[in-house]
């Protein structure tokens, strides 16, 4: 019934957002991340192995981090829709700016193994959600027993 997903996000200053993301937008935004890792494929490996190593890789060391806090989600601050995202590549990473067209701007650097994870994420609202898993490419359609680590709220 709902189109939206909801981002609750603290950066490293204590800056917390709260945006909403429809699935239209959000479909949009995974190819891109998804190119961008694999674009990274070493030449002549085969891209789609790779891949999935790589994305096991920052499965297992988010989860053994466990370091992470879910973000607390507190009544002052009011959700926002994101309606352009914009993503510019930085070395191996990339800079995801959220904003509202208006006022509203959120930055988020994030690097490949941040990639992976905010993959993960949304690979598991979507599954949770029943939304179809069309927008995601082979090599993150693990098995169950390795699904994507905890979300964060």
């Amino acid at each position: 019934m709902e189109d939206r997903l909801r981002l609750d996000a603290v950066d490293v200053d204590g800056n917390r957002q709260s945006l909403f993301m429809t699935r239209r937008l959000v479909d949009r935004i995974i190819p891109v991340m998804v190119a961008h890792l694999e674009g990274q494929t070493p030449e002549g490996m085969p891209g789609e192995l790779v891949q999935e190593m790589q994305q096991d890789r920052a499965r297992q060391i988010h989860a053994e981090g466990g370091s992470e806090i879910p973000v607390a989600v507190e009544p002052e601050f009011v959700p926002w829709l994101c309606r352009t995202v914009h993503l510019t590549k930085t070395g191996a990473g990339l800079v995801v700016v959220f904003t509202d067209e208006a006022t509203i701007e959120a930055q988020m650097p994030m690097s490949t193994d941040n990639l992976r994870v905010v993959l993960d994420i949304f690979k598991t609202l979507y599954t949770s959600a029943e939304w179809g898993l069309q927008a995601f490419p082979g090599w993150m359609q693990t098995p169950a027993s390795a699904e994507a680590p905890q979300m964060l709220n």
